[in-house]
Order: C-alpha cells, then structure tokens, then sequence
C-alpha cells in the first residue's frame, strides 16, 4: 500500500474516523464532544500528547501515523479507527483514542481485531473516559494493552478481559543506574537534570541514592554454541517455522512473516535484534528484543530496559534456545539496561527463563485486555495461559518508548 503523508492527505486511506458528534459533560461541567477526525485536528492531537507524555514520546507517536495507518498491511480487511475528543468551549482536542487493525487467531480462527491505544485526556475532561471507551468496546472484536489501571477497570466492566498470562512478567535485574539517575535528577534544577545520566551515576557509590532498590545479579552465560544468525527480514523459512510451533497454539497474534516484518522490521522507531538458530540450513528458533526507556519526572528518558518480544523456537528448553537467549541479552544490554524483562510468552518458555536468572511476578503495567467477540455486549471465555502465546510487542505497550 502506497504510503503519503497524511498531513497531505487528510484522513489516511481506510481510515474509520467515526464519531457520533454527541455532547460529553466532562468533570466540573466541562462540556466535550467526540467528533470525526478531520486534519485540522492533525496538530491540536499532538499537542495533547505533548501535554501527556512529553516531547520525546510524542515524537515517535507522530512517527507510527504511517505505519499503522496507512502502511499496515491488514487495513485493507479491517479499516482503522480514531476518535477525537473537542472542547466544545473553544474547539480544542483535549482527548483521543485510537485503533489499528492487526490478525488474531482465537481458538484457531483468525480475525482481524482492532488494537487500542494513545488514549490521552486533559484533566478536566477525564470525565468522558468511558465514552471515550465504548467507542472501541464497542468496535470488537478488539483488544488493548498498556492502560491506566481506570481505564482497563472500564474496558473489563463492558466484557472485555486479561489474556492470560499477560499479568506475568520474567524480569532479569542487571543495575539500577538509571533509577539511581531518576533519583538523582529530582535534587537537581530543571536545567542541570542531564548531567544525571545513567552512565555518570555509575561512577557514584553503590548505595548513592539506592535505598530500597532491589538485589541484581550477573549477565546469564551459557556454554552451548550454536549457528546464530541475524535476521534481516523474516521469510519462508521463518513463516515454517511459526507453522510448525504455532499448530498447538489456539490463541495468538497471528504471527506470519508479513505481521513480523510490519511489526519488528518497518516499524519507525523499534530498533530491533533479530536472531535465529539454524541447524543444517533449518531455521529451527527465532527471538526478537528491543530497547525502551522510562521518563524521569521531566519526561525525559531516564531508565534503559530492554525487552524480548518474541521467542518461537521448535525445541523451547534445547541448548541452542539457551544460547540463542544469551546472545540476545548481551545485546540488549549493550545500552546497560537496568532489567531485560519479558512478558509472558509462552508457557513452554518459561523454565529457560527461568535457568536463565529470570524472576516470574505479577504486573499489570503491560497486561491486554481483550473482547474477540463480534458482539458487544458478549463477553468470551479466553481460555488458559497455556493456550495463548503473548508479548509486549502486541499492544501499543511499547510504541512510545521503543529506542
């Protein structure tokens, strides 16, 4: 699909910018109006993700506008959605919501369901959250992930649910540079809180601004080899691969070479790591990682994770799994992250992730909600963990803060 700037264009090609035109009385009286998106509306959104998430952030939300919306090659069965939230006072967007579409297999069909994400509101009109909702609730099947504790409150009481296993991270505690940092800079002036870099608290005193951090432990080493090769684009042999693992998995993003390429390869601002293990020319397992950051209290980034996005392997506890691993955190933490951490993936994976330092706890930061139901008012049985294969890579958890 052709891609053009949608500043040019106006509405990107397929795009649903539905909106019922509806008055929404916001905390205090403060009166909105959901409306549909128009281009003059292109910069009074990025001016309230300025506001909400600061300039850094923002910039790479600017940045996924092609690639979700016009880029994204499963918009041609699925049009995507966008809902802008206007003062009606003077004509500001003080909210948004939007959705792209993206291929998930539930109980071994697939759909094409509407992914949430980049919901901001300015404070007075936090009151319109939930209509803002029921816009994509009532756009299932859908799903979302990387939301404010309120927000997947609302989502869950209109039918939507956790996918299971996406409240369970594995984290690998490496430092606590950049929370030291984070700290830091708090006792600093605005203008000086740069000098607090991860690297320069590295030189400080291990107890320097650490009080309550959390234990860390060495690198994982392994001492299998195995033929590990870097992962241009995913192809043929990727997309047999995921055949062969992903014929017990009922309920999964649908992660054939075309969703892989879309999502790990084009996408703008995900410097990925991409690596197979291959044995007499057989790609036999294949993970992805990727860098992110978390924004000190200036919204400028601070602290430095990285995070495994995928793991597909035809043997999950085989020695060039292990090595495989390996390999990928000593890259991902060539930015000296203070965790590597991934969520849930599948059940099968996790004793490595285990052998390999990995602690299991329960965190909802990252965790999706899901309705793969066609009706809106049904709500499904999503099954068990063991029948879902998930990451932080299928929500828009990452987006923002991908490096």
């Amino acid at each position: 699909m052709a891609t053009r700037n949608a500043d040019e264009r106006g509405v990107p090609d397929g795009l649903d910018a539905e909106g019922d035109g509806g008055s929404v009385e916001g905390r205090l009286g403060v009166q909105s109006v959901i409306v549909p998106y128009e281009p003059r509306y292109r910069s009074g959104m990025i001016a309230l993700w300025h506001r909400q998430f600061g300039e850094w952030s923002t910039r790479r939300i600017v940045r996924h506008w092609n690639w979700q919306f016009e880029s994204n090659p499963f918009v041609t069965q699925r049009p995507p959605r966008l809902f802008v939230v206007v003062s009606e006072r003077s004509d500001e967007v003080v909210g948004t919501l939007v959705a792209w579409p993206i291929p998930l297999r539930f109980q071994g069909r697939t759909i094409v369901t509407l992914c949430g994400g980049a919901l901001a509101l300015d404070a007075p009109y936090r009151g319109t959250c939930v209509d803002l909702t029921r816009r994509l609730v009532t756009s299932v099947p859908a799903l979302a992930g990387g939301l404010h504790p309120s927000v997947r409150a609302i989502v869950k009481r209109f039918g939507f649910q956790y996918v299971p296993g996406t409240t369970r991270r594995f984290i690998l505690r490496l430092r606590n540079d950049g929370e030291r940092a984070r700290r830091m800079r708090r006792r600093l002036r605005r203008s000086m809180t740069h000098l607090a870099t991860p690297g320069s608290v590295s030189w400080l005193p291990r107890g320097r601004f650490a009080r309550s951090l959390p234990a860390t432990q060495r690198m994982p080493t392994c001492k299998h080899s195995a033929d590990i090769r870097s992962l241009d684009r995913f192809d043929a042999r990727y997309d047999e691969l995921w055949a062969r693992v992903s014929r017990t998995i009922p309920c999964t993003i649908e992660r054939t070479s075309e969703y892989m390429n879309w999502r790990h390869v084009d996408c703008p601002t995900e410097m990925s790591f991409r690596r197979g293990v291959f044995e007499n020319g057989v790609l036999r397992a294949v993970a992805v990682g990727v860098n992110h950051v978390e924004n000190d209290w200036t919204a400028s980034p601070c602290v430095v994770h990285g995070e495994i996005t995928e793991l597909i392997a035809d043997v999950p506890d085989s020695p060039g799994v292990e090595a495989l691993l390996t390999t990928l955190l000593q890259y991902l933490d060539r930015r000296s992250c203070d965790t590597i951490a991934s969520l849930g993936l599948h059940p099968t994976h996790h004793a490595m992730l285990r052998k390999l330092g990995f602690v299991d706890v329960e965190d909802e930061r990252y965790a999706m909600v899901a309705n793969p139901s066609s009706d809106p008012n049904h709500s499904v049985d999503l099954l068990s963990e063991a029948d879902w294969y998930v990451s932080a890579a299928d929500s828009d958890a990452l987006y923002a803060s991908a490096i």
